[in-house]
C-alpha cells in the first residue's frame, strides 16, 4: 500500500503539523513571545473557523480542481507556511498563519479521500483510507518525539524549521506518487480504447456485440462517462442540504462535529494543563506519544474491520 503510507505522511503534515504542533509548542513560545491563555482561545476559534471554510470549499473547488492537483497545492502551502513560523514570529502574523494551515489541511483531507476513492481497489479502500487517516495519529506520536528529543536540544523554533523540511520531502515523494497513477491510469484508458476499438469494428457507434450471444450493449466509453458523471463533487448547497435531509449524512456530520468540537479543543489545551501540572517536563511529550501510537493501532483494526464487513 504505497499509496496509503504517502498518503498518511500527508496527513502528518496536514493535520498533524498544520492542525496540532502550534498548540503542543504554545506552553514553550507562552514567554517568549509574551503570549496569553486569551490569545490560546483565539487560536483555537480560528482553526475552528478555519476548518469549516476549508470543508466547506471542497464543493467549489472539487468541481475545478482533480484531487491529485489538490493534494500537491495543498501539501506545498503547508510546508511555506510551516516554514514561514520559523521566519515570522508576530503574533497577529502567525495567527494568520495557522488559518491557511487548518484551511489547507481541511482541503487536503477531501483531496486524499477522493484520491482513494479514484485509484483504490474497491476491496482494500477502507484499509487505505483509515491508514491514511491515522496519518493524524502518526502526527501526535512524531510531536510527542519532537517534544521529547529535539526540543531540549535544539529549542522551539527550530522545530518549525525541521516540519517545513519534512513537508518538502513528503510533497516531492507525494509529486512522483501521483506521476505514476496518472501514467497507469492513462495507458489503461489507451489499452481499454485499443482494446474497444477491435471489439467494436463494423457496429453501430456506442454498441459493442457480445461474441457468444449476438447482443449489442453500451460501449464502455459510455460507462466511463457516466461514472465519472455520477462522481461530480457536490455543491456546498447541495451538501449542506444532503446533511439535513438525509439520514446517513445527517448521523455522519453530526457525529463529525461532536468530535471535531471536542478533539480540537482538547488538543488545544492539554499541553497548557500538562505543562501546569509538571513545568519543563517530559509528561507532555510521553503524553502525545501515547495518544499517536493508540491511535494509529486503531485506525488500522477499524480499517480492517470495515473491508471485511462493509458490503462492496
Amino acid at each position: 500500500m504505497p499509496m496509503a503510507f504517502i498518503l498518511a505522511a500527508n496527513q502528518v503534515v496536514s493535520h498533524g503539523f498544520g492542525l496540532f504542533l502550534f498548540s503542543a509548542l504554545f506552553p514553550l513560545m507562552r514567554e517568549p513571545l509574551g503570549l496569553n491563555h486569551w490569545y490560546l482561545t483565539t487560536a483555537g476559534i480560528t482553526t475552528q473557523v478555519a476548518y469549516l471554510a476549508g470543508a466547506l470549499s471542497v464543493g467549489f473547488l472539487g468541481r475545478w480542481v482533480p484531487a491529485e492537483k489538490l493534494v500537491l497545492i495543498t501539501g506545498g502551502a503547508a510546508g511555506l507556511l510551516l516554514l514561514s513560523l520559523f521566519v515570522f514570529s508576530d503574533p497577529y502574523i502567525m495567527i494568520g498563519v495557522l488559518f491557511g494551515l487548518v484551511f489547507s489541511a481541511a482541503v487536503s483531507w477531501s483531496a486524499i479521500v477522493g484520491l482513494i476513492s479514484r485509484f483504490a481497489p474497491p476491496e482494500s479502500a477502507a484499509s487505505r483510507l483509515t491508514l491514511a487517516s491515522s496519518g493524524t495519529a502518526w502526527g501526535y506520536g512524531i510531536n510527542g518525539l519532537i517534544l521529547l528529543w529535539w526540543v531540549p536540544v535544539f529549542g522551539w523554533q527550530s522545530v518549525w524549521a525541521l516540519v517545513a523540511v519534512v513537508a518538502c520531502i513528503v510533497w516531492l515523494v507525494t509529486l512522483s506518487m501521483v506521476l505514476r497513477l496518472v501514467r497507469e491510469q492513462l495507458a489503461e484508458g489507451e489499452q481499454q480504447g485499443l482494446d474497444f476499438h477491435a471489439l467494436s469494428s463494423g457496429l453501430p457507434e456506442n454498441t459493442v456485440q457480445d461474441g457468444s450471444h449476438g447482443t449489442s450493449h453500451p460501449s464502455r466509453s459510455t460507462g466511463h462517462q457516466l461514472k465519472e458523471e455520477a462522481l461530480v463533487a457536490l455543491t456546498t448547497r447541495q451538501l449542506l442540504m444532503a446533511s439535513f435531509t438525509e439520514q446517513r449524512a445527517f448521523f455522519s456530520g453530526l457525529i463529525y462535529f461532536l468530535v471535531g468540537m471536542i478533539c480540537m479543543t482538547f488538543t488545544g489545551w492539554l499541553n497548557t494543563y500538562l505543562d501546569e501540572l509538571e513545568p519543563m517536563s517530559s509528561l507532555a511529550g510521553s503524553t502525545w506519544s501515547v495518544i499517536g501510537i493508540s491511535g494509529m493501532a486503531c485506525g488500522l483494526l477499524i480499517g480492517r474491520l470495515a473491508d471485511k464487513k462493509a458490503t462492496m
